[in-house]
């Protein structure tokens, strides 16, 4: 469930591996709770903790972090994350898949092959994930233009090899790194 200040999500997982997928559920957050509409995305909203972090809704769109098996879990890359961009259809009782990271104008993949989903935050425009392997890179992806355009992507990755933290208030963003390696791409 992903509760925002205009709606209320439900989603439901459906099939495996590389076929899995997440259907969404869209309700009016009033007292009627009217239906508006669902989706679905590619993969699952699971992983190690704060998978209620993964589905946030900004100025009209459904913004949502899955996470697909790909391969055998012995495979050099079995994991793959997607971003799904998604917004309520004025026509129909959809919700239309408006955006998604990968696509063909940004094809590389979110982490490196095999890499984890272990932290999600949307803060606005921006987008921050944490992968895990053997390091713990950070992610920041700029959303400002939702049908995520490679002239408008914008990634950074911080690698850092001991702890990492993140924590996201109403006012700032404070990272909190203790090791060395920082370095911007």
């Amino acid at each position: 469930i992903y509760v925002s200040e205009s709606a209320i999500y439900l989603t439901q997982s459906d099939g495996e591996e590389d076929e899995s997928r997440t259907l969404i559920h869209g309700f009016e957050a009033s007292s009627g709770l009217a239906y508006l509409g669902s989706g679905a995305v590619g993969g699952h909203l699971w992983g190690r903790g704060e998978v209620d972090f993964r589905m946030s809704e900004h100025q009209g769109y459904l913004r949502v972090v899955s996470t697909k098996h790909i391969g055998p879990w012995d495979a050099e890359d079995s994991i793959d994350h997607q971003l799904s961009v998604l917004k309520i259809s004025p026509d129909s009782l959809d919700l239309d898949l408006v955006a998604t990271l990968p696509n063909s104008n940004r094809p590389d993949k979110i982490g490196k092959p095999d890499e984890s989903l272990y932290g999600v935050r949307f803060f606005g425009d921006t987008l921050y994930l944490v992968t895990f392997e053997t390091i713990d890179p950070l992610y920041v992806l700029d959303l400002s233009n939702p049908p995520l355009k490679s002239t408008v992507l914008k990634a950074a990755l911080v690698t850092f090899n001991l702890i990492f933290f993140l924590r996201i208030s109403l006012l700032k963003i404070t990272f909190l790194r203790l090791g060395k390696n920082l370095r911007f791409v």
